[in-house]
């Protein structure tokens, strides 16, 4: 049942008169049953009296046809008062529908606002793909509501922390708060513990979002997600293009690769590409191992305490691992620069083949991928040259400065990338004590983030540094 609000004849003139937008607004209450498939199980659901609250602000018919979807949720997890999950978002959201309706109208595209969580229409993934009510009133809102034919995009406000292929064919943004994430749906999830300056900084960023949106994007153009990449550039910057530009962007970074093979800066062997990928097993394999023994002796949780004790924990059986197994590869007769570049040629190798796979299937981070294989192509490179202007044309040598180029952008994103999954990931992986695979989970991303220095045996250096970061 879809109730519409309908406001005086005089409040409405007087809106207009002042240039204010049409404000509509709904409240929608239905019966009905869905499937929701969640953490692999199958759950048949069944809803009574199911409410949502739903305001449009838009300049007319002439704007209805096209709509931004502002989206939260107000019910909560049992147990937890829910502050940030999803309290914040209904109060950010509240006080933009304050702010626009006192504003000149959009230009283009009206705005809906919408207390439901639509995680849905985003074909969400993560910790926040499920809601407390397991999407009721999601499907409500999509089943029954003929407004959902004019929406082109979501933005969803969400939360699992306290600070900080799509469904219908939308393009849309999941925002989440996920810093501090170890008070999330507990009894904690308290406004005191709310991150000082996280409400305004969210009202901030989505009202400028939503805005341009609004008023300057055509979003009968817009480009689905399924073919855009983005990203942000150590935090500082936004990074957005499209598959186009990708095939683009990675027949450049292939070529570059090829130009290193043929120059002979890189002199990838079977034994140099097995080297890395036993490295690689190794680092993975040993972490895991750990992980069980550490279960078997009763200290399941002896990672959970500090989103990056994984790193400590796990991160030196990775180093250890990936040394031994260098060591097996290691050939006595060779040279030491002959080692090192090998081993840098078997990573090469690996990188560029796994950055061809993941542009075929159109994976949209293989943007990392690039990333590493760009800045490897190029500090081989710049190491045949350096060997060239020094005459070393017999002894086989890699340039120090090779690492520095090679590993300093690729080593701090990844970093930086990182130190957000840790945050996130150890508090939500720590609730499923039940489950060994959540250990051994965590035990993989020990092992891949910690950070390197050099140390004097460059070649273990290159191996720790760079496959460990890959």
């Amino acid at each position: 049942m879809i109730k519409e609000w309908k406001w005086d004849a005089e409040i409405e003139t007087a809106r207009g008169a002042q240039g204010l937008p049409k404000f509509d607004l709904w409240e929608q209450t239905e019966d009905g049953s869905h499937r929701f498939d969640f953490m692999s199980k199958i759950m048949m659901k069944t809803y009574v009296n199911m409410t949502n609250a739903i305001v449009r602000l838009s300049c007319g018919p002439e704007c209805d046809q096209q709509a931004i979807l502002l989206s939260v949720h107000f019910d909560s997890t049992f147990g937890s008062p829910g502050a940030t999950d999803d309290g914040l978002g209904v109060a950010v959201m509240m006080d933009l529908i304050h702010v626009m309706s006192l504003r000149p109208p959009p230009k283009k595209n009206s705005v809906i606002f919408c207390k439901v969580n639509l995680v849905p229409l985003l074909r969400a993934k993560g910790f926040n793909g499920g809601e407390e009510c397991f999407q009721d009133a999601s499907h409500a809102f999509i089943k029954y509501l003929d407004l959902k034919d004019t929406i082109k995009a979501v933005v969803n406000l969400e939360a699992s922390g306290t600070n900080g292929s799509e469904y219908g064919n939308l393009t849309g943004v999941d925002m989440a708060w996920y810093k501090n994430s170890y008070l999330y749906h507990t009894r904690l999830d308290l406004e005191e513990n709310i991150g000082v300056g996280a409400p305004q900084r969210t009202g901030e960023n989505v009202l400028d979002l939503i805005e341009h949106l609004a008023n300057v994007v055509m979003l009968k153009k817009f480009e689905t997600t399924s073919t855009v990449v983005f990203f942000d550039d150590l935090g500082r910057f936004f990074v957005s293009y499209t598959m186009v530009t990708v095939a683009k962007i990675y027949t450049l970074v292939n070529a570059l690769a090829a130009v290193a093979v043929a120059t002979e800066a890189s002199r990838p062997t079977p034994r140099s590409l097995l080297s890395v990928l036993f490295s690689a097993l190794a680092a993975l394999a040993v972490p895991v191992h750990a992980a069980k023994f550490i279960l078997s002796i009763g200290r399941s949780m002896v990672w959970f305490s500090y989103g990056w004790l994984p790193v400590m924990l796990f991160g030196p059986l990775s180093v250890v691992a990936m040394f031994s197994a260098q060591y097996l590869f290691h050939d006595k007769r060779a040279s030491t620069g002959a080692n090192e570049l090998s081993t840098l040629s078997g990573l090469h190798l690996l990188l560029t083949g796994l950055v061809v796979i993941a542009t075929y299937y159109n994976i949209g981070f293989t943007y990392l991928l690039a990333m590493f294989s760009a800045s490897l192509s190029a500090s081989l490179i710049f190491s045949k040259i350096m060997g060239n202007i020094r005459g070393a044309h017999k002894v086989v040598t890699v340039e120090y400065l090779t690492y520095i180029i090679a590993a300093t952008v690729p080593g701090l994103f990844a970093f930086i990338t990182s130190f957000v999954l840790f945050d996130l990931a150890t508090p939500l992986l720590g609730r499923h004590l039940y489950d060994p695979f959540v250990k051994n989970l965590e035990a993989v991303f020990g092992s891949k983030a910690e950070f390197k220095t050099a140390t004097e045996n460059q070649e273990e250096f290159n191996t720790a540094f760079l496959i460990n970061q890959f």
